[in-house]
């Protein structure tokens, strides 16, 4: 499981996704699309305002409720019996 992943599934705002290699990128847009994490920062971009947005954005209600929901979707998911029974159709 992702990071990402981890944190929903714990019911915890998303920080600061600052994505450095392969999937980053895509995984921290779709978090904020979801409405669970700020926009993504590339580290060397970030700056004392996108901290202190992102502490805001994980701190208000709303963010809090939507990650409720996205965790229990989360923590509902066969993510490794699925991806299993997926490789078994068709490597089989």
């Amino acid at each position: 499981m992702g990071a990402l992943a981890c944190g929903f599934v714990g019911d915890v705002p998303q920080f600061v996704v600052t994505p450095l290699t392969a999937d980053h990128a895509y995984f921290g847009r779709r978090a904020h699309e979801l409405g669970v994490a700020p926009p993504p920062v590339h580290f060397q971009d970030a700056t004392a305002a996108h901290i202190t947005a992102a502490l805001a954005f994980a701190d208000h209600p709303g963010t809090r409720e939507r990650v409720a929901v996205l965790g229990a979707r989360v923590r509902a998911e066969d993510g490794v019996g699925n991806a299993v029974r997926f490789l078994e159709r068709v490597l089989v």
